[in-house]
């Protein structure tokens, strides 16, 4: 079975005292546009969680997602035509990779053959990213070419789709992982129950954040090492090293949440979540 390659990287421990300050990347949209805030991305087929990233445009679907049979059309240029969908089975989900014609028009062609969704692959490497010109009538979301050829081999199993988002017209614009942590999809390598720093900047409208109240909790749950989760759902607390866990370093402008690892070997995804409900995620292979 294929599959999807990611990048691995070693971990520092964590030091004491204060961090070099850095540059920040803007991570929000422009100062006053609604910025799609995604609540919860991802694919499950067969126990195999995959990246999926929201059309926009697209309809949400109910909290836990939609499940059915996943049913794949291989060719690029399959789904532009109602035809290609004949003997589709009604209240399954089409895998349809992209190319020929629009998504509009391959997810309509979808929908009026009774799918209940619709995972796009993409036909070449490139952002998880993708819109509609016009509203969307069911749940579309977007795999990368190499998940959606991994997917089609799983020869149409059971899948789950959950997408949920929310916009935000005042969103946190989040630098990235900073000092030895890496942002996904790089899974950061390290060793089961040492302790690492991980730390960020945020910003509102280019204004520096420095209120500890802008970060709501740090959890983080164990996941499988062939399809990381980037949804925080029944994610446990993570536990910290030091009095509160979390501190505001105003020498470096960033935030610190110095992480004592768990003890058991294996993969896992720290999650920051912020008061306005946006997450960002890190993954890391504890070995």
């Amino acid at each position: 079975m294929g599959r999807t390659r990611v990048v691995r990287r070693a971990l520092r421990f964590a030091a004491v005292g204060l961090l070099a300050g850095a540059a920040l990347v803007a991570g929000g949209g422009p100062a006053g546009a609604d910025v799609l805030v995604v609540d919860a991305a991802r694919l499950t087929v067969l126990g195999f969680q995959f990246q999926v990233g929201v059309v926009e445009g697209s309809p949400q679907t109910p909290v836990g997602g939609i499940t059915s049979s996943l049913v794949t059309l291989q060719d690029t240029t399959a789904g532009c035509q109602a035809s290609d969908f004949a003997g589709f089975p009604a209240g399954s989900m089409a895998l349809i990779f992209d190319g020929g014609c629009t998504i509009d028009v391959k997810h309509l062609n979808a929908a009026a053959s009774g799918a209940i969704g619709v995972v796009i692959a993409k036909s070449a490497p490139g952002p998880l990213e993708g819109a509609f010109q016009n509203p969307g009538v069911i749940p579309t979301g977007i795999v990368s070419q190499s998940d959606g050829l991994t997917i089609a081999n799983l020869f149409g199993g059971t899948a789950t789709l959950d997408l949920r988002y929310h916009f935000d017209p005042d969103p946190y614009e989040f630098s990235g992982f900073l000092g030895s942590v890496d942002d996904p999809p790089t899974v950061n390598v390290g060793k089961a129950g040492r302790v690492y720093a991980v730390t960020w900047q945020l910003s509102r409208a280019g204004a520096p954040i420095t209120d500890l109240g802008a970060i709501t909790s740090v959890t983080s749950k164990s996941t499988s090492c062939s399809g990381f989760s980037d949804d925080p759902a029944d994610s446990l607390e993570a536990t910290a090293v030091g009095s509160t866990g979390l501190r505001y370093d105003a020498g470096s402008g960033r935030f610190v949440y110095t992480w004592k690892t768990p003890k058991t070997k294996g993969c896992y995804s720290l999650f920051i979540t912020f008061d306005n409900a946006q997450v960002v995620a890190a993954h890391f292979d504890l070995r």
